[in-house]
């Protein structure tokens, strides 16, 4: 029986044509000191490393890579920061333009720092995707890039 997410609930230990990937409770490095439960899932749903990758490369200001792996907090904040960014640079440079040069330069910068914050965010995703370090090597559902 596979759940909504992809996951099986019970493994089926009669048919051998599909493989599964156990993985104890779900999270890496959690143990309760109980009775971990192994979670199987349908290599199928495996999403790609190289997608990421791409993502998060080459769509920076909108999060796409977060996007795509299912971390929507994460995503969403990129996203905010990018599109603030390039909002405060253009309301700077019609600023400079027409009242006072100074307000605008500041407001330029600081839409310039926003944006330069996500380009290294990005890239540490990147690389992160890349070198298989979580939390990029697997999706929000736990399970690992293929």
């Amino acid at each position: 029986m596979t759940t909504p997410n992809g996951f099986n609930s019970q493994p089926n230990h009669q048919s051998q044509e599909q493989p599964y990937f156990p993985y104890p409770g779900g999270v890496p490095g959690q143990d309760f000191g109980i009775q971990q439960q192994y979670q199987y899932y349908d290599p199928g749903n495996q999403k790609s490393r190289a997608v990421a990758a791409i993502l998060a490369f080459f769509l920076t200001g909108c999060g796409a890579a977060n996007f795509y792996l299912g971390y929507k907090p994460r995503a969403f904040t990129q996203l905010g920061m990018g599109i603030g960014g390039f909002v405060l640079m253009f309301i700077g440079r019609l600023v400079s333009l027409n009242v006072h040069g100074a307000l605008g330069l500041i407001l330029a910068f600081w839409g310039l720092l926003l944006v330069s914050a996500i380009g290294v965010w990005a890239l540490v995703d990147f690389i992160r995707i890349l070198a298989k370090k979580p939390p990029m090597d697997r999706d929000v559902n736990g399970i690992p890039l293929k």
